[in-house]
């Protein structure tokens, strides 16, 4: 032991480097603890240690709290390595509430040991007294009604409006029809059609007719290129089983939406608030996969013995996009973490959500899927077709990158597949593609499902070309989301700052379910367990979250950033 060891070990205390040219430490101190390597300090003869290096005293209640960890004795003596342990103790609670050791310890080092456990109470407070308070939690007065996994996605402002198109235009379609017939008019029926509609005896609000007008040329066009030569009988016939699809529907969309809106009346009247999901949804499957996932997390054993209570946004539902937008807010201010779910594309919505957690800091799980590319590529053969639609833009993207186009060539190999280089593999990515726009583009609804309109018919044409192209996209899929949870962890926004305090927070990135709920439970009942260490890369302290293996906690070395950044965001030295 040497006084340069003394000094890095008060460097790490105070947060501030001791002065070379110093000569104030005594050298026979120093002497005196290297020659006896079991020297004890008890709080005199530390603070003596701290004066000795030109460093303010500390307080008996500072001692006590992170040395002694309880109110004991003052003249217990603790062996020079009891002392690292309690300065790693300290660093590890300043760089959770402060984010800055300097100010930390100027603050704390004053202040008796009850003042220091109010300080630091979000950060000590026993997880067995958490966990007892959450199972002590009284029954809630109203519960939710359950919204199932086929129906979720009848909440979406997005999803729906594109049923009220069809749903008009089936109407005003077999209004004219009947018209038509009545008058057995010689006119072509799809001109008749689109011209009675856009005179206006269809009875549609003139701010919707360029949109049902659209729509119901798309629909002719589409149907009477299939169905020659043209019978105005079945027409009929079809836009009748149309508007009967369409009124079930549009029953199942109300009543679905009725019970958003109870649940969203329920979640403002809560107590308690404990995590927010941000998401973002937009096509049936998405708001049927998030249903998944919050399922599956939440039927863990140790979370259902929590009685948490979780914002879900595909069980929840408001006519107006400001009310729906100002309750969101309340939640996500309200819960005491979001998981931000990963996917193949991100909105401003959602980003918004994870910055706004961040900012107050309040901890970020973002899941992200890690890909079994057997068990995806069958869970992708039941998808819609529509859905290979939306996403081959994204896949296609990924299919650039030589790592994936390697993977779906050793795949194809194993396979015996006649595809054997790279230009064979994107003509049958570009054939199946086409084949997959040419099938959609003969749907005649975009929302009503309709007997010859049929996924199944398509799949059982193309079977073996379909299960390939699943396979394909499956490796796809697991680059694109190794790729997008790599990014998170190494992007300068996964950590953001605490626009009060100034402390910086990282973003918690977990890819199995499993250990996303592992993960919130350490996170609530306060169970964190933390690695720390230097990065002499980019000169920084972290705190690094051990489950998600994520940089939980940042403190810059770096002086002139250091001193500017804290002269604007600290408060009162000592409050």
């Amino acid at each position: 032991m040497d006084k340069k060891y003394l000094s890095e070990l008060i460097l790490h205390l105070t947060g501030k480097p001791i002065d070379p040219s110093n000569d104030s430490v005594d050298e026979w101190l120093i002497q005196e603890i290297a020659r006896n390597k079991n020297h004890f300090f008890d709080w005199n003869k530390f603070n003596e240690l701290l004066l000795n290096f030109n460093k303010d005293r500390i307080s008996p209640g500072f001692f006590q709290f992170f040395f002694l960890k309880k109110e004991g004795d003052l003249e217990t003596k603790l062996s020079i390595k009891q002392i690292e342990n309690g300065v790693g103790y300290f660093r590890k609670l300043a760089m959770l509430a402060y984010g800055n050791i300097i100010f930390a310890y100027r603050t704390l080092s004053r202040l008796e040991y009850k003042q220091i456990e109010n300080r630091l109470r979000e950060y000590v407070r026993e997880s067995k007294s958490i966990i007892k308070d959450f199972k002590n939690r009284a029954q809630k007065l109203q519960d939710l009604k359950g919204i199932n996994a086929d129906s979720v996605y009848l909440l979406g402002y997005l999803t729906v409006g594109g049923m009220d198109l069809d749903s008009k235009t089936t109407v005003a379609l077999q209004d004219a029809g009947v018209s038509f017939y009545k008058k057995r008019i010689k006119q072509d029926f799809c001109h008749f059609a689109l011209d009675y509609i856009k005179s206006g005896k269809a009875k549609i609000e003139s701010n919707l007719l360029p949109g049902i007008l659209h729509q119901a040329k798309k629909v002719l066009q589409i149907y009477f290129d299939k169905h020659k030569p043209v019978d105005i009988d079945k027409f009929n016939k079809f836009l009748n089983e149309s508007v009967l699809k369409t009124i079930e529907l549009r029953k199942k969309i109300q009543k679905t939406k009725d019970v958003g809106k109870f649940n969203n009346a329920v979640y403002l009247t809560w107590d308690h608030m404990d995590v927010y999901l941000a998401t973002s949804m937009r096509r049936k499957w998405e708001f049927q996969n998030l249903y998944s996932f919050v399922n599956k997390l939440f039927k863990n054993k140790k979370l259902q013995e929590l009685k948490l209570r979780y914002f879900d946004p595909t069980q929840s539902y408001d006519d107006s996009r400001i009310y729906k937008g100002l309750t969101e807010g309340l939640m996500l201010k309200r819960a005491k973490c979001t998981i931000y779910s990963i996917q193949e594309s991100d909105t401003f919505g959602k980003d918004s959500e994870l910055a706004a957690t961040l900012a107050q800091g309040k901890p970020v799980i973002a899941f992200v899927p890690k890909i079994n590319i057997n068990k995806h590529s069958k869970e992708l053969e039941s998808m819609p077709i529509e859905f290979f639609i939306y996403e081959m833009r994204v896949l296609f993207e990924t299919f650039e990158k030589p790592e994936t186009r390697t993977h779906c060539l050793k795949w194809l190999k194993s396979k015996k597949s006649s595809i054997v280089n790279v230009k064979l593999l994107e003509k049958f990515l570009n054939n199946f593609n086409e084949k997959i726009n040419e099938f959609n583009s003969w749907k005649v609804w975009n929302t009503i499902e309709t007997p010859w309109a049929r996924d199944k018919d398509f799949k059982k044409k193309h079977r073996d070309d379909f299960k390939t192209f699943c396979y394909l996209v499956s490796i796809a899929d697991k680059y694109l989301y190794d790729s997008r949870a790599t990014t998170l962890m190494k992007h300068p926004l996964g950590i953001q700052v605490n626009l009060n305090t100034g402390v910086a927070n990282g973003v918690l990135v977990i890819r199995e379910v499993d250990k996303c709920a592992k993960l919130l439970y350490t996170i609530l009942t306060n169970q964190y367990k933390f690695g720390s260490g230097y990065n002499k890369e980019e000169r920084f302290w972290y705190l690094k979250e051990k489950i998600s293996g994520c940089i939980f906690r940042v403190v810059i070395d770096n002086p002139k950033l250091t001193n500017s950044f804290w002269n604007f965001y600290k408060k009162s030295e000592v409050d």
